[in-house]
């Protein structure tokens, strides 16, 4: 018993040692001897520092941004799927920083990842009208990559992110009452914050679609960012109603009166909502249901709420037809859903047509548009002349 207080004490004393040598501002070539004298003196190479959100010292070394100590600790067998209390891996932390010494441990964990799946074989049985004796010898190799998919940060968010999507692809299938769906994800046309899931489908004996944009917000302290009728009301967050009216109409080259729709929020985060309608069922709730402990509720919103959200929405609207029209012109770029949608509007209130050459159309703003105080197309022209600014200096 007394050996074994002995070998843990010295464990407990090796691993501070090593945790240490890995923080001290020293050269790499040091820090990797140290670490190698501590690891051979009894420290453990995936411990965990309690005093410091449960990282290893591979964690520590990532935020210190060196190669070769990183490097030394993946060689003797440090994991690099271990997470601290932030739910982040290693290579989560690399990916996050996004530093010059942060990309190149990254590109190297990638490397590694490929390196490792590459060796690996998984067996796939095929009984079709062979025996499963038979079946058995016949194996095709795949390699089992999860690659980063453009706009994430981290690898665990991706992971998280397939689950979900497996789980509503599962009841979408199993779910006798739908006849057709889309089941979609980080969708090309949306903007890179809308990185949630949609979900079209239509249901027996109903000429309707039905749409689902479902947004899931983790909070780290959920008691910090709480959701409240002022964080759904702001231009810009991560629960901002216009956020996602604005963008989600880039998805539709019809208007969303013509589907059955839902905004859908799922979060970890607190409420302290004074205008809730607590309900019990919605059309989200085919694919996806909360516990016992969670709430349900729909904004009960007033016709003072109702107006505000339409004045911003026209105000934001205008903003967002600005820069696709600039897109168009100054960087020779393609006529996108809201410009069609929105003809009329622009060439009643913003531009004037001349149609009189058969190879194009000339346009030239309003003197009227220049000259009004309207808010919405003042809005339009503040943002016209920064979308000029920045494009000249480019």
């Amino acid at each position: 018993m007394a050996d074994n207080n002995a070998d843990f004490e010295n464990q407990l004393l090796q691993n501070a040692l090593l945790f240490t040598a890995i923080r001290k501002h020293k050269a790499e070539e040091e820090k990797v001897k140290k670490v190698s004298k501590y690891l051979n003196q009894g420290a453990e190479i995936n411990a965990t520092d309690a005093n410091d959100k449960f990282n290893t010292p591979l964690h520590v070394a990532v935020l210190k941004g060196e190669i070769e100590v990183v490097k030394f600790l993946v060689e003797k067998g440090a994991s690099i799927t271990l997470t601290n209390s932030n739910g982040q891996t290693a290579i989560d932390i690399a990916t996050i920083i996004n530093t010059s010494k942060s990309l190149a441990i990254t590109e190297y964990f990638m490397t590694l990842l490929k390196e490792q799946c590459g060796n690996i074989q998984k067996q796939v049985n095929t009984p079709n009208s062979a025996t499963k004796s038979d079946a058995a010898n016949k194996d095709t190799t795949m390699p089992l990559i999860y690659c980063k998919r453009s706009g994430t940060s981290a690898l665990s968010g991706q992971l998280y992110e397939t689950k979900l999507l497996s789980l509503i692809l599962l009841r979408a299938l199993h779910d006798n009452e739908i006849t057709e769906f889309y089941l979609g994800v980080n969708l090309e046309m949306l903007p890179t914050s809308l990185n949630g899931i949609y979900i079209k489908y239509k249901l027996k004996n109903c000429e309707k679609w039905k749409i689902i944009l479902l947004q899931v917000q983790h909070k780290d302290d959920p008691a910090k960012d709480k959701v409240t009728v002022d964080s759904i009301l702001k231009l810009k967050g991560d629960l901002s109603l216009y956020a996602y009216l604005v963008g989600y109409q880039n998805l539709w080259p019809k208007s969303l009166a013509e589907y059955d729709c839902e905004i859908v929020a799922f979060t970890t985060a607190f409420e302290n909502f004074f205008k809730k309608h607590t309900v019990n069922n919605t059309d989200s709730t085919r694919f996806l249901t909360i516990d016992r402990a969670g709430k349900m509720f729909q904004f009960d919103y007033d016709e003072n709420n109702l107006n505000n959200i339409i004045d911003s929405m026209q105000v934001i609207t205008g903003l967002v037809l600005i820069q696709s029209l600039c897109a168009m012109t100054l960087q020779n770029g393609k006529v996108n859903h809201l410009l069609i949608r929105y003809q009329a509007f622009l060439a009643h209130n913003v531009l004037e047509l001349d149609y009189s050459n058969s190879s194009y159309s000339l346009g030239k703003f309003r003197p009227t548009f220049l000259k009004s105080n309207d808010l919405k197309l003042f809005s339009m022209k503040s943002n016209l002349l920064k979308e000029i600014k920045k494009n000249q200096q480019k």
